[in-house]
Formats: C-alpha cells, structure tokens, sequence
C-alpha cells in the first residue's frame, strides 16, 4: 500500500476495505448513517488521499453519513497493475458504494 494516512481516526468513524473490479483492496474510513440524509462519498484528486479530508470528517459527519475513501494506488488502498483512468476510478468508486450497499 502507498503513501497511508498517518492522521488518527475522527470519533465516530471506522475503517473499512472493499474489493475493486481488478482485485484491489481499496480502504475507507465511514461513519453512522444519519436517518433522512443521503451520505456523501468524498474522492480525492490525483497524487492525493483521504487524509485530505480530515478536518473537515467530523464536521459534515454531524449532517450525514461520510465515506472518504482511497482510490487504487493512493492513501491505504492497493497499487494495483492497471491503467489509472478515470473510468478505473469510478469502477473503484463503485466498488466502495456496492460494499455499503
């Protein structure tokens, strides 16, 4: 995995992994659903990682549910041997939405 997040976890929020389409492991950190609000799934830019959010987690968690994840190749998540496209991250990203249900 490369370049992980060092910062420690906002109160209220979990790590968790999801399998990508090619077999990458893909972590996100995620907390409680909050009843009447959709959640909000924040995606870094290139050459970044969740760790990007963090001072802004805690806060937007008290509206609704937060899921912050690490595209393959970035933050915790698995460099995995593929194209880096656009259409690759979203298969990532849709991988993590699936995982939540």
């Amino acid at each position: 995995m490369s370049g992980a997040p060092t910062r420690e976890l906002p109160t209220g929020f979990r790590i968790a992994r999801a399998r990508s389409f090619d077999g990458a492991a893909l972590e996100y950190v995620v907390s409680a659903p909050v009843a009447g609000a959709p959640p909000a799934l924040l995606i870094h830019g290139w050459g970044c990682h969740r760790g990007f959010f963090a001072h802004q987690l805690e806060r937007l968690a008290s509206t609704r549910q937060i899921v912050a994840l690490d595209l393959a190749g970035h933050g915790s998540s698995d460099a995995a041997p593929r194209q880096y496209t656009i259409e690759e991250f979203a298969r990532d990203v849709d991988a993590v939405a699936t995982a939540l249900d």
